[in-house]
């Protein structure tokens, strides 16, 4: 819906995020196209270049139920009864609370009587009483509701995937023909996973930015590893307190927000942060107490699932998700974090490393309400946001796949400029920047008489960013 996705857009999402779970590349080319039409009549509508960033999702190795009979939406199992696992494909899209299907042909071959088996995040749990054929005879111990292609957890038991899948290879092809900005790799064990799947993209696909999603106990201890491979890296909170005690998870995700964060990589979390806003129009407080301690922790980006995917006010989610982390974000001690940061930065670095610290040190002293960045790669504006000034960053540029990868980091607001560049390059600079200002005056950041951070380079082209000004927001757009 065109009026949704505006909605969506207006009150802060940056990112999209297309699912390959259980949905063929051809369906979601067309649901691509869509949400690419959706914004482009936005910005139409708004008068100005709206950018949104591509993020694709491969399945990976993760196991699911089918879908339901009838489609229903939910299943209730009830503790004590009995329930057939079925890896038959004759039960895909027909599973009741007797017999469901799972997309793993090999899982009843590996189950012994006694062995556990989770769903919906440990929620509900079932016990192998046997195996006959392709079906998995399982007690229901604890019960619950369950949803069409939730995952399923199996602990304790060597499962015999392959880090990438022929629906991921395939996966990846759409995600380079449909030229994404994102790919998010599940169920990563090391940083060698992620590194096949850059070597898969080839040189087509090196723009292409790859977040891996660390939902295992495997993951979390090599997450430095995947970190190194990675360019982000995604906290799956639900998946993660399967195998981590729950009372572990908030640790383990303030460990990888701290890691991220002096790498320099962005960082997202994920998980069931507004769940209860799918059919009510307000979160709960434990709610808007998660999203604001999350936010304060550190995070690039918070993702929303259900809550937009099915739930019933998809733009009203977005406008409070978006409100608590702007309230979080005024707790923030920026210059305490900006000293740690830099502390992190050993010497020597290289010459636009330093000039990106020198901007964000003098917005700090001065006060600046936004730091107007000239791009080509989006190398310098990623620089300036990895140490969390207490200012956006605009970042110019005239190329959209840069435009829209920007959205990925925190701090940073992407200004595509589609002027034809001036025949004097400083003057070009010069008009670039006002851009970055009429942005930020459009959206009531900018106000005359604020002072501002100007960062550029001192000749065209990538890498030579080396020039900082302060100067002050006139009244009139130029």
């Amino acid at each position: 819906d065109p009026e949704i996705v505006g909605q969506m857009i207006s009150f802060g999402m940056k990112v999209a995020r297309f699912d390959m779970n259980h949905v063929a590349a051809i369906d979601q080319a067309i649901l691509l196209k869509k949400f690419r039409s959706c914004v482009l009549e936005h910005s139409k509508k708004l008068q100005k270049v709206c950018t949104v960033a591509i993020v694709v999702e491969l399945k990976g190795t993760a196991i699911s139920v089918g879908a339901f009979l009838n489609d229903v939406d939910k299943l209730m199992l009830k503790s004590g009864e009995v329930i057939i696992l079925s890896s038959s494909r004759a039960y895909d899209d027909c599973g009741t609370e007797e017999r469901i299907y799972v997309d793993y042909d090999e899982l009843p071959a590996l189950l012994q009587p006694k062995d556990k088996i989770f769903l919906h995040f440990g929620r509900i749990e079932l016990q192998v009483r046997g195996v006959v054929d392709n079906d998995i005879v399982c007690d229901i111990i604890c019960g619950g509701s369950l949803s069409p292609h939730t995952e399923i957890t199996v602990l304790g038991v060597p499962l015999n995937l392959p880090a990438i899948t022929e629906k991921d290879i395939e996966d990846l092809n759409f995600a380079l023909d449909s030229e994404v900005d994102a790919v998010v790799i599940p169920m990563v064990r090391t940083g060698s996973s992620v590194d096949e799947v850059r070597d898969i993209l080839g040189d087509r696909g090196r723009n292409i930015a790859l977040f891996s999603k660390v939902d295992s106990r495997q993951a979390y201890d090599f997450f430095n590893d995947i970190l190194r491979a990675s360019d982000g890296v995604i906290a799956n909170r639900g998946r993660l307190s399967i195998e981590l005690s729950t009372e572990k998870v908030m640790q383990a995700q303030k460990s990888m927000v701290a890691r991220a964060n002096k790498a320099g990589k962005p960082v997202y979390a994920v998980t069931e942060y507004l769940n209860s806003m799918i059919h009510e129009n307000c979160p709960t407080f434990a709610e808007a107490t998660d999203v604001i301690n999350t936010t304060i922790e550190g995070v690039d980006g918070i993702i929303l699932e259900e809550e937009t995917g099915v739930g019933d006010f998809p733009g009203l989610v977005v406008q409070t998700l978006s409100q608590l982390c702007r309230e979080a974000e005024a707790q923030i001690w920026q210059s305490d974090i900006y000293n740690t940061l830099t502390n992190a930065a050993a010497p020597p670095v290289d010459p636009a490393h330093a000039i990106c610290i020198s901007a964000v040190e003098a917005s700090l002293k001065a006060h600046a309400s936004g730091i107007i960045v000239v791009t080509t790669t989006g190398r310098s504006a990623i620089l300036l946001a990895r140490f969390r000034p207490r200012c956006p960053v605009f970042a110019v540029t005239r190329y959209g796949a840069v435009a829209r990868k920007m959205n990925l980091y925190k701090s940073i607001i992407p200004v595509h400029v589609l002027s034809s560049p001036h025949p004097c390059w400083s003057k070009d600079v010069d008009l670039r920047m006002q851009e970055g200002i009429n942005q930020g005056k459009s959206i009531n950041i900018i106000k005359p008489g604020d002072p501002l951070v100007l960062v550029n380079s001192w000749r065209p082209g990538a890498g030579f960013t080396n020039n900082i000004r302060i100067v002050y927001a006139s009244i009139e757009e130029i």
